[in-house]
């Protein structure tokens, strides 16, 4: 499961997180690549390393990218959060609406879902 790590592993090797899910997705995956692009394009995602150089201070800025394909092929989502963290309370804020893109394929399975929560809980990943 190296894509489930993948914040940490891309914050170590000094590499920009969506490219580093995109580098260890089969070539053949093209939903799950077209959704991370997706999201990146959504985000204005600036390709850089995470976390960000040069912030000191109180409070900190961060970002992160949650991808999922759920149940093998049926449904690719990613999500994109931008917080900032207040150091010396643990508080975190986040600083714009949720983004997320997905592609699905086929009729919802439950209909009100999507009425009643149109934007889930994405469980965003990444660093400051």
């Amino acid at each position: 499961m190296l894509l489930k790590k993948s914040a940490p592993l891309a914050a170590a090797a000094g590499v920009d997180p969506i490219e580093f899910r995109l580098k260890y997705l089969d070539p053949n995956d093209k939903r799950g690549i077209e959704v991370l692009d997706r999201v990146a394009k959504l985000a204005k995602w600036d390709k850089r390393p995470s976390p960000k150089g040069g912030q000191s201070g109180d409070l900190v800025k961060g970002r992160g990218v949650s991808y999922c394909k759920y149940e093998l092929v049926r449904t690719y989502i990613a999500a994109v959060a931008e917080v900032e963290v207040k150091r010396s309370t643990g508080e975190i804020r986040n600083t714009r609406p949720r983004l997320r893109a997905d592609h699905q394929s086929g009729w919802p399975q439950e209909p009100n879902r999507r009425q009643s929560d149109p934007d889930g809980e994405p469980n965003a990943q990444g660093g400051a």
